[in-house]
Order: structure tokens, then C-alpha cells, then sequence
């Protein structure tokens, strides 16, 4: 299924009864994926076969420049703040492909225990 991935169509897209993947129709291999608990996250489908695989700064950066200009002022300074603060600091030159669930875990966890105030 593909449709355009907003954030009002994030928040309403319900529990089915098995987990499924809505693709976005203005970036290709971008979606979202929806579990049967009903969290949801995001999903990149890529081939790296033939080419280097992007590297982390280079996609944030495009979707900074794709998807940011649709979401109102407010949200996409946040989600700026967020990448650039949060992400970029630990990921900003590896490259997509070598990115694990182990090193995803670690990340959710250091910002989970949140930075000294």
C-alpha cells in the first residue's frame, strides 16, 4: 500500500491483524511500518549492491530537504534539533548498511537516560 506518509496519517493508521507496511509515495523506499502491539516506526528500504551505501549525514540531510518543508515550522525545527543533536553527534559518517540493531539500541538508550541539565 503507498500513500503520502503525513504526520496526521501516522498518528490515525491502526492495528491490523498482522503487521503491515505502508510506503510512501514521494520517497521511494521510505514507510511505515505498524505492529500488532500497535507501536509503529520508520522503515528505509535500499540497495547498496553496485554502489556505496549512503551514509547517515547524507540521508538525514535529505530528509531534512524533502519532508521537512511539509511539516509545519514548529515540528520541523524539533525534528532538526532532534537529528542533529541526538543522532548526528554518534552516526554522522557511517554509512546506512553498517548501522545494527545492536548500535540502534544503544543510541535509544543513551537518549533515554537523557543528557545532564
Amino acid at each position: 500500500m503507498a500513500t503520502h506518509l503525513t504526520e496526521r496519517f501516522v498518528e490515525a493508521a491502526e492495528i491490523g491483524t498482522r503487521k503491515y507496511v505502508v510506503i510512501d509515495e514521494d520517497c521511494a523506499g521510505f514507510g511505515l511500518c505498524v505492529f500488532l502491539s500497535g507501536r509503529k516506526g520508520f522503515i528505509l528500504l535500499y540497495r547498496a549492491a553496485g554502489r556505496h551505501a549512503p551514509i547517515i549525514k547524507d540521508l538525514i540531510d535529505r530528509f531534512i530537504d524533502e519532508h521537512l518543508p511539509k511539516l509545519e515550522a514548529t515540528n520541523a525545527k524539533d525534528q532538526i534539533s532532534m537529528l542533529n543533536g541526538l543522532v548526528l553527534p554518534d552516526w554522522r559518517t557511517r554509512k546506512v548498511a553498517d548501522i545494527t540493531p545492536t548500535d540502534i539500541d544503544r543510541l535509544l538508550t543513551k537518549i533515554a537516560l537523557g543528557r545532564p541539565r
